[in-house]
């Protein structure tokens, strides 16, 4: 009786001991260590491989400047992001387009957006200033050699983004867990309408960079529901309200992985690799040397000690020495 009491609780302790070891092998970190928990980071590089029906199709890129910016007399993080075609799809649909976002370090709010649009046998040429004290916007295109004033919004209301300050602006939105929404103004240039954003999942995706906790995040307009369909192609990022899946990492809603329509079918957009630049204080704790014990801080005193006495004798004999040299 007393061999089968003990036979069971041998039993009992394994499964637990099993129970508790899946448990620790299935916890994993959010993010690859290397990866920033900062919303911001002065510096950051984010490089995005596009891929099309399983053929590598180019490349796009999310950076921020490793210096502030000054306009207007504000300080602000310059945000630029770019989309370049492998050379083997340029031959017969190039793309290459860049935009840049000046966005105020103390609002984040944007202040002077530019896009340069070169798709096919498409060009556009988009600068659109924000006036966030005035509640203005005014939104240009390039006609030959300079830029015309297209379309001017007033009575804006506050923190209208742009499609590229968009991405920024969302990663300090509250959106953790699945059901969360959050909605912002974004300008495309011509309009000015409200995207709902709505966490519908979340899973661990992996892709080149690494495996990731994320968040699929859709998006909605509000009020008008056929308002996508108005829009026209040089409006950049909002140009459907199917954009198909789209992953964000949990810790600061970076987007991870994609997918969208293009004219030449569905692409597949995922994060190869990432930068960030090692700040000061990290880089000297990681170059400092290591911490001594005890006993060694104490013999590496004394021979300081010694050495010390050791400089002192020798200076008394030079200057013995200088004293006795002829004149």
């Amino acid at each position: 009786m007393v061999v089968r009491n003990w036979f069971i609780i041998f039993l009992l302790f394994s499964l637990i001991s099993l129970a508790l070891s899946d448990e620790k092998e299935e916890k994993k970190e959010p993010a690859p260590k290397d990866w920033s928990k900062e919303i911001f980071v002065l510096g950051e590089n984010l490089t995005y491989s596009i891929t099309w029906k399983g053929i590598y199709a180019g490349k796009a890129t999310i950076s921020i400047d490793s210096e502030l910016a000054t306009f207007k007399k504000r300080p602000c993080y310059v945000f630029r992001s770019s989309t370049r075609s492998s050379d083997m799809l340029s031959t017969f649909y190039e793309v290459n387009s860049t935009a840049t976002t000046l966005i105020d370090k103390e609002t984040l709010s944007p202040l002077k957006f530019t896009k340069n649009i070169r798709e096919g046998n498409h060009r556009a040429y988009q600068l659109i200033y924000f006036y966030p004290e005035e509640k203005k916007i005014a939104f240009y295109k390039k006609k030959g050699d300079r830029y015309v004033l297209r379309k001017e919004f007033t009575d804006v209301g506050d923190k209208v983004q742009d499609v590229l300050s968009a991405l920024a602006y969302l990663r300090t939105l509250l959106l953790k867990n699945v059901g969360d929404k959050s909605s912002i103004k974004v300008c495309t240039g011509k309009r000015i309408t409200e995207v709902e954003f709505e966490v519908k999942e979340k899973k661990f995706v992996k892709v080149e960079a690494g495996e990731f906790l994320s968040l699929k995040i859709t998006t909605s307009f509000k009020p008008d529901k056929e308002f996508a369909s108005k829009l026209e192609s040089d409006e950049g990022l909002f140009v459907s309200d199917e954009f198909g899946e789209v992953w964000f990492d949990v810790l600061t809603r970076r987007p991870v992985l994609m997918t969208a329509s293009v004219p030449i079918g569905t692409v597949r957009v995922e994060l190869s690799r990432f930068k960030f630049p090692i700040r000061e204080e990290e880089h000297s704790e990681q170059n400092s040397p290591p911490e001594k014990p005890e006993g060694d801080k104490k013999k590496t005193e004394e021979k300081d000690d010694e050495k010390k006495k050791s400089s002192v004798k020798n200076e008394k004999g030079d200057t013995d020495a200088q004293k006795n040299q002829p004149k």
